[in-house]
């Protein structure tokens, strides 16, 4: 009886230890995956509508806290064709001060915006309504990576 009560003992360790086993196992599976979801880059794409107001005390203002969740690196700024059939175009990389619009064919002269960045959130301003990709009724569609 001694023996046959020991070997229900090392059955019932084996079991512990295996339970134990994939208990780890499954923690270390789902820390792989917690590493690997937060090296993986969010996309967000949306629209706004201009209002006309330009200028530093009136930025426009792209808060990606409940999109991205994180800080964004690029945010890319398009207006749909402008009236001369082109479409222009404004590209804010985190870490720049200032960026210029551009089209198609070329960087548009006297269309430095101002750039200012804060956590999950990104700023900019203008000279004007237009360099500021902010003209009244005007439909802009924005992509942030985070």
């Amino acid at each position: 009886d001694y023996y046959a009560s020991r070997g229900l003992g090392d059955v019932y360790k084996r079991q512990a230890l295996d339970a134990l086993a994939a208990e780890v196992a499954k923690k270390a599976t789902t820390a792989a995956l917690e590493a690997v979801r937060a090296a993986v880059p969010k996309i967000a794409v949306g629209t706004y509508t201009g209002t006309g107001t330009y200028g530093d005390s009136k930025p426009c203002t792209l808060d990606l806290t409940q999109t991205i969740g994180r800080e964004p690196q690029l945010v890319l700024v398009r207006r749909q064709t402008d009236p001369s059939g082109r479409t222009k175009c404004l590209t804010l990389i985190r870490g720049a001060a200032a960026a210029d619009c551009y089209n198609a064919h070329d960087i548009l002269s006297d269309t430095t915006n101002r750039i200012t960045w804060t956590g999950k959130r990104v700023s900019w301003y203008g000279e004007s309504a237009s360099v500021q990709m902010n003209e009244s009724g005007v439909l802009y569609t924005y992509f942030a990576l985070g």
